[in-house]
Order: structure tokens, then sequence, then C-alpha cells
């Protein structure tokens, strides 16, 4: 949760240094250590201005936590 927090604080503060808005593409964690931890994260991101038309259709989606799978015999 560190390195999560860590990327996206960075990154919002990257887009605030120049004055936009931080809008967050993909995010993931990454770098899984030899004991199945998960030590990273990654995100991609744009920086748009205030008045962004794209900001306005912007919402962030919940990753799926449930799969269904169908099986047939």
């Amino acid at each position: 949760m560190h390195a999560q927090q860590s990327a996206l604080t960075k990154a919002n503060g990257f887009c605030l240094d120049k004055g936009l808005v931080f809008v967050p593409n993909t995010m993931k964690s990454a770098n899984e250590n030899g004991y199945g931890v998960r030590t990273g994260y990654t995100v991609t991101f744009m920086c748009l201005t205030k008045d962004d038309p794209r900001l306005k259709h912007y919402s962030v989606q919940d990753a799926p936590d449930v799969v269904i799978e169908r099986r047939e015999r």
C-alpha cells in the first residue's frame, strides 16, 4: 500500500507543480519479490488543464473483484 500511495502522491504533485490536474490512466502493483509480496506500483497518467473537456467524461473505474467463468461440458 505504501508504494501505491507514494506513486500516486508523486504523480499528483508533478501535475500540481505545473498547475494541471492529475488524471490516472492505468494503475497496477508491480515488482513481486521472491516471497509473493508486491514491492512496487506503476501508474500511467495525464496532466490536464482544469478546463480540458476530457475531465467532464473522466471517471475512475474499479477493477472487478469477481470473475464469472462459464464452463460447458
